[in-house]
């Protein structure tokens, strides 16, 4: 069985739009190099990584000394962080944006499949969040055969593919 798409998470150059009921204010948002965003009164709130839902209820709790119970809205506005890598032996090696998140094969269609020199493997490199990487080596030939559909894994932001 395959794995479910993964949460989205904002991450850094997405735009947000966060709404304070309280007082009405809205406020776009870029998220900076540092995977912060800034506020009137709530000041720097981490928002790289997190969903919507955890970076309001964040900025919520900072504006809890100003409202009682206040009411934060975080909508994405624009997404600039779902980028992937494809390089190795492959038709085109490039850098692939999207707004939403593409399987492996889906990345290999778009650099124009493997090359005649291909192994048939991937190495997929992907960022811990604790620091350090996380590598996957992957047949995708056993997935074009239907003998390894689970190894079709979502691309998260960030990931390195290296077709060999």
């Amino acid at each position: 069985m395959l794995e479910r798409r993964p949460p989205f998470r904002v991450g850094i150059a997405d735009v947000l739009e966060v709404f304070v009921f309280e007082d009405g204010t809205r406020e776009e948002c870029l998220v900076r190099p540092d995977g912060m965003i800034s506020l009137p009164l709530a000041g720097a709130i981490r928002a790289a990584g997190r969903t919507p839902e955890e970076i309001a209820e964040g900025i919520a709790q900072r504006l809890g000394k100003y409202y009682e119970n206040p009411t934060v809205s975080v909508k994405v506005r624009e997404i600039n962080s779902y980028r992937v890598y494809i390089l190795g032996k492959v038709g085109s090696q490039m850098m692939i944006s999207s707004v939403a998140p593409i399987r492996l094969l889906q990345a290999l269609a778009i650099a124009g499949g493997p090359d005649e020199f291909a192994s048939g493997r991937a190495i997929v490199l992907r960022e811990k969040p604790e620091g350090g990487q996380e590598r996957f080596e992957i047949n995708y030939e056993k997935i074009l055969k239907g003998s390894a559909p689970d190894q079709n894994i979502w691309l998260q932001p960030n990931d390195l593919v290296v077709v060999r």
